[in-house]
């Protein structure tokens, strides 16, 4: 039990607390946002290969999850293709850990679909 709260401690002490967002001081105004999938195979993976996370079955690899954002004043700039590596999400580029705008929002805010 006293591990358990010394785990829960430490990962809050690491949590991003809400108050430390910090909100730009204009609305970001978008033509467009949304997001779809690339690709994708469907293969057959038992129990233990899937690390007795679940059942086996079928699950799909080899794809890609797009998400978009279209600034509303699209005056031409160059769309910015960000790809994340290593075990990393596109949650990397939505905000930084002391509370700033991630790249994603600062591209757009700057007129650049992302």
């Amino acid at each position: 039990m006293a591990a358990a709260v010394v785990l829960c401690a430490a990962v809050n002490a690491g949590a991003q607390a809400l108050e430390d967002v910090q909100i730009p001081d204009t609305p970001l105004v978008l033509k467009a946002q949304g997001s779809f999938f690339v690709g994708g195979d469907t293969v057959e993976q038992t129990q233990t290969e899937l690390g007795d996370l679940g059942p086996g079955g079928h699950i799909t690899v080899n794809q890609m999850y797009v998400r978009f954002m279209v600034p509303e004043d699209d005056d031409g700039h160059v769309p910015v293709v960000m790809i994340h590596g290593a075990t990393l999400t596109g949650k990397s580029w939505e905000t930084t850990p002391d509370g700033r705008m991630g790249w994603d929002e600062y591209f757009v805010r700057h007129g650049h679909p992302v």
